[in-house]
Order: structure tokens, then C-alpha cells, then sequence
């Protein structure tokens, strides 16, 4: 696998950014995010990460791995980047406390496996 190929990096990034959020929300409740624009600003970042990343992820890994929400993923981008003046804190909640525990949980399972393949043990 070619590093230009290699998924590996992108998938650490999104690994990284979901940890990014979930140490910056950890204590804090629907309330509390709204109210919040540094943390808002700070998840709309992080969420825009992982979706350049999942972009960024060969065409072909993502088919051969459909269980996970790629296009999702690029799309929350989308809206982030090119939609700013509208974006909903409660979407960018919802997503935060629904769909980023179970992301978390797939990326470190691709992320195992990967490096079973190359005989790396996690640590």
C-alpha cells in the first residue's frame, strides 16, 4: 500500500477529532453546547476534519468498509464549511452524542485490523 494510498493517517484524524470532541463536551449537556460558541466553534472544526478526512480516504477502501457512514461523514463537512451561516447546534449536537460513540467504536476497529495486517500490536 502507497503512502498516497494509505488510509491509515485519515483514519487517525478522524480517531484524534472524535477524542478532540468528546474531551471538550465531556460534562456538558444540550444547554450548555448551545450556550457554548467556543465549543460549537471548536466540534464544527473537529466534525469538518473528519469529514476531509473521510474525502481523503481512497474510493476503494470506503466500498470495501460501507458499513461506515463516509458520505455522511463528507457530507456534515459540506454543510460546515459552505453552509456556516446557518448551521443548527442542535443538529451538530445530536451528532456529537448519537452517531460519534458508534464512529469511535468502527475507526478503532479499522484501525486494529489494519494493524494486524502489518503485525503491529496495540499498545
Amino acid at each position: 500500500m502507497t503512502a498516497a494510498k494509505d488510509p491509515r493517517p485519515f483514519l487517525a484524524h478522524i480517531a484524534e477529532s472524535i477524542e478532540w470532541i468528546e474531551r471538550h463536551v465531556a460534562g456538558m449537556g444540550i444547554e450548555d453546547f448551545t450556550e457554548n460558541v467556543p465549543a460549537q466553534d471548536m466540534v464544527a472544526r473537529r466534525l469538518e476534519i473528519i469529514g476531509e478526512a473521510a474525502r481523503n480516504i481512497p474510493q476503494e477502501f470506503r466500498e470495501q468498509h460501507s458499513s461506515l457512514a463516509w458520505s455522511n461523514m463528507v457530507g456534515m463537512r459540506n454543510v460546515l464549511i459552505h453552509q456556516y451561516f446557518g448551521i443548527d447546534p442542535n443538529i451538530v449536537w445530536d451528532t456529537v452524542v448519537r452517531d460519534l460513540p458508534k464512529l469511535k467504536k468502527q475507526i478503532a476497529q479499522l484501525r486494529a485490523e489494519l494493524d494486524a495486517d502489518r503485525g503491529v500490536r496495540a499498545v
